[in-house]
């Protein structure tokens, strides 16, 4: 099986998780959608053949779950929509379109752990 191969069987997942998440069929939901999520990011890094990015990958996504389910406690409708334009642009070795579907992708991450602390964190007393 190839990278592109292994991408798309992933993808195939977390949209299933999605799924599962939204009829309640899977007990976590999140757990399945988060470890195939992380192999697809892993996965684009191997591909690359660089190593620097495969230990920054590594690096962020071990950061990203410690505490484990600390952050992302629930997945979104959404939250599979962006991975297929990136799977898409690397098929079709559109370096520039895959550059600008990871800076998309990394920006609605970002935004939505801010959403989450800004639902979490209780504002400030005046």
């Amino acid at each position: 099986m190839d990278h592109l191969q292994r991408m798309r069987q992933k993808l195939e997942e977390m949209t299933t998780a999605i799924d599962a998440s939204l009829g309640h069929e899977n007990p976590d939901p999140v757990a399945v959608f988060h470890a195939a999520d992380t192999s697809f990011h892993l996965e684009i890094a191997r591909a690359s053949q660089n190593k620097h990015l495969q230990a920054s990958v590594e690096s962020i996504r071990r950061a990203m779950f410690i505490p484990v389910g600390g952050v992302f406690i629930k997945l979104r409708k959404d939250a599979n929509q962006i991975h297929e334009p990136i799977l898409d642009a690397i098929s079709d070795r559109d370096g520039p379109r895959a550059r600008l579907r990871m800076v998309e992708h990394v920006e609605s991450t970002r935004r939505a752990m801010m959403e989450f602390l800004d639902d979490r964190t209780p504002a400030p007393q005046v």
